[in-house]
């Protein structure tokens, strides 16, 4: 009987726990869609995108920013590449 009970609870926490994992995802991106198509107070508006996960081949997210927004994060990305690029180029650290 004891088994029987373990068995019951641990079934019914990887349900609890895989169908959390399941709404989290839409409830965000619900509140991401309401954004969609938006304008800002100083007149900008708002571009929602599908980006990829990092970690993930197939689980997009969506993200939404104005475009001065998406502008700096192609900035910050672009910077980034170029700067691990220079680094690789010089050689190890500490040589």
């Amino acid at each position: 009987m004891a088994k029987i009970v373990k068995s019951f609870w641990a079934v019914s926490l990887c349900t609890l726990l895989a169908t959390g994992a399941a709404i989290a995802p839409t409830a965000a991106s619900s509140k991401e869609a309401d954004l969609e198509g938006k304008v800002m107070p100083d007149g900008e508006k708002i571009l929602c995108r599908r980006v990829a996960e990092t970690g993930s081949l197939v689980r997009k997210s969506k993200k939404c920013y104005t475009r001065a927004q998406w502008d700096r994060i192609a900035e910050a990305a672009k910077a980034n590449a170029t700067k691990m690029q220079s680094d690789h180029m010089s050689g190890p650290a500490g040589t």
